[in-house]
């Protein structure tokens, strides 16, 4: 019984080895990330509302393609994220994004069983040593780097014998979509000239450079450096990672008087919208207007147009049934697939499961796939349907404010506002109190709602389902900011400083 189990034992440990062994070969990667990108590829075919149009349709093809070229780069987990990003960015659309691969050890994966016994993330971030500006020079260097680093004020002219132009346009922007949270800027990509943030920005490792050259700022003169990339030490890199800092839903009263509502997101899960629901609408809805109020959308990416018209509601009754803004996002085209239909049951279904009572969601949800079970019976490819209905939403919602805000809104966004919170802001702006203040926010794509698909390989990539007909012809409206904040974001006291001046001057 003893030999038995000690064979047994070895024989799992054996196992683990060669899984290992296995999980780490970058001929694995390269076959999942192939099979991955088929699935991928199938999936955009058959759930994708745009691929009626020229630009979608040919970077299906094209850039599945370009991507399959790529597999022969794949040296290890990173690299693979990276192809697949590729493919994914060329879509560039915020609806149309990816995860990244896990190390995967001991795991068993089929379509109706999963098995992991240990998952870890991709390699630690790495960095060169130095850190640029957005002019490409030098604003910091490592204090104890064991290789010769170009001077503070020195700036960056090639990597690798390429230039800076063609480093950006064809090593780092394919790779990097500038739509998501963690792109909100020009810097954070800038950064990935001298650093690397596997979990963030996947790059391929062949683009770690290996010597670059930097014109002097005193004399002029070019010098090449070798370069040595390694771990951040905490010390030296302190304040050079990117921090997200996302906040939960606040409503508060300061001292000064002002309403202060912070919305980094209108996305949540099940616990987090009970939360939303008890506590952050019912504060809102019960709070006295003040001398002004403050709604900062800072880190808010989008989520929920029911979560962004419950908010609105509660600040500014009734301004659904007027807004210009919900009349065009009202309806919507979607593909007729059986594919896109029967995933759109399960979610019904799940829905339905999940909530007690019945909500706007699952009455609209309900409504699109009856109207779309209807159409794929009638042979039809596609259909235009009414996604948002107010009366619906009203008849659906609970409201005890009844006086609408009247006094000065102020309502504050970064770069990384989209989607649901392009929504939010544009109905908001409609209203002639309201002031716009801080960065222009990202313009959303006609394309919007998302279906989540995993595969075999444990990569979730999403995939919007529905879009905008109204919006289609139209031009992109100008998002500038009544006020704009020319500052750092990530300086919290300069941010605050400027904040402070704008919201108490006359």
């Amino acid at each position: 019984m003893r030999k038995t189990f000690i064979l047994f034992f070895g024989l799992i440990i054996a196992t683990l080895i060669l899984d290992t062994i296995h999980e780490f070969s970058a001929i694995t990667w390269q076959h999942r990330v192939e099979e991955d990108l088929k699935v991928i590829y199938k999936n955009i075919e058959v759930i994708h509302p745009g691929l009626s149009e020229i630009e979608v349709a040919s970077w299906h093809e094209e850039g599945y393609l370009v991507a399959k070229k790529k597999l022969a780069e794949i040296d290890n987990i990173e690299d693979a994220t990276a192809v697949v990003k590729y493919y994914i960015n060329g879509f560039k659309d915020i609806h149309v994004n990816s995860g990244h691969y896990k190390y995967c050890i001991g795991c068993f994966v089929s379509n109706k069983f999963s098995f992991r016994f240990w998952q870890i993330g991709p390699e630690n971030p790495s960095w060169a040593g130095y850190q640029l500006d957005n002019t490409y020079t030098v604003k910091y260097v490592s204090p104890s780097w064991d290789k010769k680093l170009p001077a503070v004020g020195d700036k960056l002219a090639s990597c690798d014998g390429l230039s800076v132009k063609t480093i950006w346009e064809s090593r780092i922007l394919p790779y990097v979509n500038h739509n998501t949270h963690s792109v909100n800027s020009t810097q954070k990509v800038i950064n990935l000239f001298s650093m690397r943030f596997p979990s963030i920005f996947p790059l391929l490792n062949s683009q770690k450079w290996k010597t670059c050259v930097f014109t002097s700022e005193s004399d002029k003169k070019s010098t090449s450096y070798d370069i040595k990339w390694a771990s951040f030490d905490a010390e030296n890199s302190k304040g050079l990672l990117i921090n997200e800092n996302m906040n939960s839903q606040v409503v508060n009263v300061q001292s000064n008087g002002i309403i202060y509502i912070a919305i980094p997101s209108f996305s949540f899960n099940e616990k987090e919208n009970q939360i939303f629901q008890d506590r952050f609408l019912k504060r809102l809805q019960s709070i006295e207007e003040r001398e002004a109020t403050v709604i900062d959308l800072r880190f808010n990416t989008g989520g929920s147009s029911t979560r962004v018209f419950e908010i609105i509601e509660s600040l500014v009754p009734n301004h659904l049934r007027s807004s210009t803004t919900v009349e065009q996002i009202s309806y919507n085209r979607f593909r007729i697939t059986d594919e896109l239909i029967d995933v759109l049951d399960k979610r019904l279904r799940k829905i339905a499961i999940s909530q007690e009572q019945i909500s706007y969601d699952q009455v609209m949800l309900e409504r699109l796939v009856n109207v779309s079970k209807k159409a794929l019976a009638g042979n039809l490819s596609s259909i235009v349907f009414p996604v948002v209905s107010t009366e619906t939403f009203y008849s659906n919602f609970n409201n005890v404010r009844t006086k609408k805000f009247a006094k000065k809104i102020y309502i504050l966004t970064d770069g990384r506002c989209a989607s649901a919170c392009v929504v939010f802001l544009k109905i908001m702006k409609e209203l002639d109190n309201v002031i716009h203040i801080g960065e222009h926010p990202h313009m959303s794509t006609i394309y919007t709602d998302q279906i989540s698909i995993r595969t075999k390989n444990n990569m979730k990539v999403n995939i919007p389902y529905r879009a905008l007909t109204l919006l289609e012809a139209s031009q992109p409206e100008n998002l500038e900011p009544d006020i704009k904040y020319e500052g750092n974001f990530a300086d919290q006291e300069q941010l605050k400083t400027w904040f402070k001046h704008v919201i108490q001057e006359p």
